[in-house]
């Protein structure tokens, strides 16, 4: 994929979260039950950890900071504090408290491409719902290595990678409204993978999303194995509990 439709897919996704914030936070209200997983690796670290000190979680793409509530709840006996980055304001609207969160405004993958992404140092280095707004294979595995990158050593680093295109009605959809969006649009053909998804039936809302193959995620974890650990794999989360593939680094 070149540059110029890269960004072009990224501005239409900002362009998307910035006309449906509220009504896409009220669909992000509960925890993924692929988390609770996740809670209990943070949760082990943090007993390893100096409880003085407790645990820092930097949370890339935080959406409305649920994240953040839920692992809150999920270990209240670990001291957490977190730093949240995201590209649309007005989903961290949607929620009121924002204790123990330091949030940074950020296009993430605009700094990506232009080599400025810098993260702050966390024990548990997260995103979740975002690889899939990442243009090309070799953005998102940039992006992985420098998640990396920002973990303590031995810290932990946890992302999500949506295979939406395992459902066969969300593989309906998602061919014919990338038909409609790329004529309406006036796109060039996508990368394999690469579709554009609606939103409650709403005329000419579009996002650009990446339905994840196993190649692909192989060659994630290949990507980082020289940095990080793959501790775990595992599928989680949709009404057949295997739309999201999580992978937990260790740091090395």
């Amino acid at each position: 994929m070149d540059r110029s439709l890269a960004e072009r897919l990224n501005a239409l996704n900002t362009a998307f979260y910035a006309e449906n914030a509220a009504s896409f936070s009220e669909t992000r209200q509960a925890p993924w039950p692929g988390w609770h997983r996740c809670a209990k690796l943070i949760g082990a670290l943090g007993a390893a950890h100096d409880h003085t000190q407790g645990l820092h979680v930097v949370d890339v793409a935080s959406g409305n900071l649920r994240f953040e509530r839920f692992l809150a709840r999920a270990l209240p006996e670990v001291p957490l504090s977190f730093t949240a980055l995201d590209n649309c304001v007005d989903l961290l609207a949607q929620k009121s408290s924002k204790d123990a969160v330091t949030f940074h405004a950020c296009d993430i993958v605009s700094d990506l491409f232009q080599d400025r992404l810098a993260l702050p140092q966390g024990d548990v280095v997260a995103s979740f719902g975002f690889f899939h707004h990442v243009p090309s294979p070799e953005n998102r595995t940039r992006l992985l290595r420098l998640l990396v990158d920002a973990a303590c050593p031995s810290g932990l680093v946890m992302v999500s990678l949506w295979q939406f295109m395992k459902n066969e009605s969300m593989a309906t959809r998602a061919q014919k409204t990338t038909e409609d969006a790329k004529a309406y649009l006036h796109l060039p053909t996508l990368d394999s993978g690469d579709y554009l998804l609606g939103w409650k039936n709403k005329e000419h809302q579009y996002r650009y999303c990446h339905s994840f193959s196993e190649g692909e995620i192989d060659d994630l974890v290949a990507a980082v194995a020289d940095v990080a650990v793959l501790k775990e794999r595992f599928c989680a989360d949709g009404r057949t509990h295997d739309l999201n593939t999580y992978l937990v680094f260790e740091k090395r």
